[in-house]
């Protein structure tokens, strides 16, 4: 899923104050007391304007919304009986796609303050509230993740709250969220690498549920494990890929008898989208034509007429040469460039760890893609991947070093 979502508009407001200009002419023609009447009736005027724009600028600053006063709030759907669900935020509805059991909602941007958070069956109304509604103390430039956890069936379900860590980002890191969310489970340790990474993460409110933190990004093999029988893996991930710029939420799910590991990453792009640090993505050939090394492939998907065949309703990922590859390609024919295009968008949104979760993929063109690793690249029938999640309204780009051909 993307991270956009409900947001408030950050508010700015400016009050501008000042006095008229005057050149030659009359005034500096005529001295004397005229003229000393006039500079301190200029002076008098400049003050009572300065004291106006001085007052002006101390009210609106303190109704600005900025980051330091807006919250970030998403809801994790961690039940594995719970049902898809609406989510109400303050008694309303957010204007989002229903949440199913391991998926996890967008980020909305909120003021920071007291607030309230349900959620009910889809097609229902808040009235029919599959938990009492959380109340939440935001604190500005925090973000939160609610997790809706339990089994419907007995107690209900029941709600907890992840505080992670948003910091900025150095070249080679990602952000970190290891979560214990799975009914029934004992008490976790993490291991990464065959090293013991993270201690004592607990699915009981009495001790530590998640932990959070920057570190380096990379492929990693991760497992979960009881304390006491560090060598029998609850959970064991071979292949993690932790993308450079992201934010992930790694999460063990499900019950005692079927846990699960659900990854969710999150790009440093769609934070600055939601921070209000980016403007919103347009369609995918305005987020070509937006990035400088993808103006080649935008200026051919409105030439060849593709995106016009394309549902307007629907979402792609587009796999997109970069420019240094699409200039060497010979364009003249419209119908050859729109048969090239076609084996470099798959239907459906997938983001980087989508991608690099799957094994194949099939093209708008009919063309099966492979994806595979070397080292700490992932190819796509052997063309790089060197620039992922770059953002549109209707899908994601990813970034390529190479032709994906036709098929034979």
């Amino acid at each position: 899923m993307g991270h956009s979502g409900y947001r408030f508009p950050h508010l700015t407001g400016r009050l501008r104050c000042g006095a008229p200009c005057y050149h030659g002419g009359y005034l500096f023609r005529h001295g004397g007391q005229l003229m000393t009447q006039i500079l301190k009736l200029i002076i008098t005027v400049m003050l009572l304007v300065t004291g106006i724009t001085v007052v002006a600028q101390e009210e609106t600053a303190t109704e600005a919304v900025t980051p330091e006063n807006t919250a970030y709030v998403r809801v994790a759907h961690f039940s594995p009986d719970g049902g898809e669900v609406d989510l109400y935020f303050d008694d309303a509805a957010v204007d989002a796609d229903s949440l199913s059991y391991q998926q996890v909602s967008d980020w909305m941007a909120v003021p920071a303050g007291e607030h309230s958070l349900t959620a009910a069956p889809t097609g229902t109304s808040q009235a029919d509230a599959v938990f009492e509604p959380v109340s939440l103390d935001l604190m500005g430039a925090t973000w939160t993740t609610v997790m809706v956890v339990d089994a419907a069936e007995g107690e209900g379900l029941t709600t907890q709250t992840v505080q992670e860590d948003y910091s900025d980002l150095l070249p080679g890191t990602a952000g970190f969220t290891i979560v214990h969310a799975a009914q029934g489970v004992p008490s976790l340790n993490m291991v990464r690498d065959g090293v013991v990474y993270v201690t004592g993460l607990s699915y009981t409110p009495e001790a530590p549920i998640s932990s959070s933190f920057i570190d380096d990004s990379g492929t990693y093999s991760i497992q979960f494990v009881e304390p006491e029988t560090p060598d029998t893996a609850v959970i064991d991930q071979p292949e993690a890929e932790i993308p450079e710029n992201t934010y992930t939420l790694i999460a063990v799910v499900g019950t005692a008898d079927s846990p699960e590991l659900l990854i969710d990453v999150t790009d440093a792009s769609e934070v600055a989208l939601v921070t209000g640090q980016l403007d919103e993505p347009g369609t995918l050939v305005e987020a070509a034509q937006n990035n400088e090394n993808l103006t080649t492939l935008a200026a051919e998907l409105q030439s060849s007429g593709l995106m016009d065949e394309l549902d307007p309703d629907a979402e792609y990922t587009v796999f997109a040469p970069a420019n240094f590859v699409l200039d060497n390609v010979d364009t003249s024919d419209t119908q050859a460039v729109s048969d090239l295009l076609r084996n470099h968008i798959v239907e459906g949104k997938m983001t980087s760890q989508d991608v690099f979760n799957a094994e194949t993929l099939t093209t708008l063109g009919g063309t099966e893609l492979q994806i595979t690793r070397d080292g700490d690249n992932v190819l796509v029938n052997g063309a790089q991947i060197i620039e992922v999640n770059i953002p549109a309204t209707n899908g994601v780009i990813h970034m390529l070093n190479g032709i994906i051909q036709p098929a034979e």
